[in-house]
């Protein structure tokens, strides 16, 4: 079932690569027949790395090196000899779309990679969270919330401090350094259930 599911995705990240090239040439076509020159393949390459990955993007970017050959490059339309300075420009940009599905398929499956591993500490019991350099919370996981009591939609997005209180010891490895000018640098975690909300 997973291998099916897996193989209809790679199959549909081509369809997608050669609709999104066929759509970005029309719409070429019709702007160029308006006075606009340049075709617009480069989103097509984008979003067919985005979806399907490498594969689909380097098709992306083939099919757009035809067709600009094809029917915007003199003598048109013909994938015969063209000039210099148009070599020259369907060479920049067939290096340009390669580079384009590339990066855009190595940022994609980093993404994925990332969530994935993400996933991951979800897993665990030990409290997990990222802060920024700003120190906000970009990341929470299960441990954190059944620790401290605040879901991760509650948590992403704040920073730590607003989840502390003044107290005169403080309970919370964590939270000593953030929580610095109430009570002479010592704060507590608000923990639901034992302290209540900040």
């Amino acid at each position: 079932m997973w291998i099916r599911g897996r193989l209809t995705h790679r199959i549909a990240g081509y369809g997608v690569a050669i609709a999104s090239v066929a759509l970005a040439l029309v719409i070429s076509l019709w702007l160029n027949a308006a006075g606009v020159r340049g075709p617009l393949f480069i989103p097509a390459i984008l979003l067919s790395a985005w979806y399907g990955g490498i594969g689909p993007g380097l098709l992306a970017a083939g099919l757009s090196i035809l067709a600009t050959d094809y029917f915007f490059l003199r003598p048109m339309p013909s994938l015969g000899p063209i000039a210099v300075e148009d070599a020259a420009y369907l060479l920049v940009f067939g290096l340009t779309a390669l580079l384009v599905a590339w990066l855009t398929a190595t940022q994609r499956r980093t993404a994925t990679e990332m969530e994935r591993q993400a996933s991951l500490l979800d897993l665990t019991h030990d409290t997990v969270f990222v802060r920024d350099p700003d120190d906000v919370i970009t990341y929470w996981n299960r441990g954190a919330a059944q620790l401290y009591g605040w879901s991760s939609e509650e948590a992403i997005g704040k920073s730590p401090t607003i989840f502390c209180k003044p107290s005169s010891r403080c309970r919370s490895p964590i939270s000593r350094r953030r929580c610095t000018g109430l009570t002479a640098g010592r704060a507590s975690w608000c923990i639901r259930g034992a302290m209540g909300r900040a």
